[in-house]
């Protein structure tokens, strides 16, 4: 078996605007514009509910600057499952 270590990027962005919720129990959401990220994809929209380093919730307002981390999820993966990839490689699929 072998295991693949994490990876990780970085990006920064600016919350463009607040979208509000029409149901009153849905949180409200952000939309943030990627800086770095493609022109169709530049966009991301998430529930605008966050916690501060005290654990209170907090929200984030149009103009904030964020910064937007990718992590990857290392699996273990056996022999058998990367054979089969490198063969789905070389077949074209």
């Amino acid at each position: 078996m072998s295991s693949t270590s994490a990876v990780s990027a970085c990006f920064s962005g600016t919350i463009q605007k607040v979208i509000r919720a029409v149901d009153p129990e849905k949180p409200d959401k952000i939309q943030i514009a990627v800086r770095g990220a493609d022109d169709l994809y530049r966009e991301l929209r998430v529930d605008n509910i966050f916690q501060n380093e005290d654990g209170d919730l907090v929200n984030l307002n149009q103009g904030d600057e964020v910064e937007i981390t990718i992590v990857s999820v290392p699996q273990v993966r056996s022999r058998d499952s990367e054979n089969l990839e490198n063969r789905e490689t070389a077949d074209g699929f």
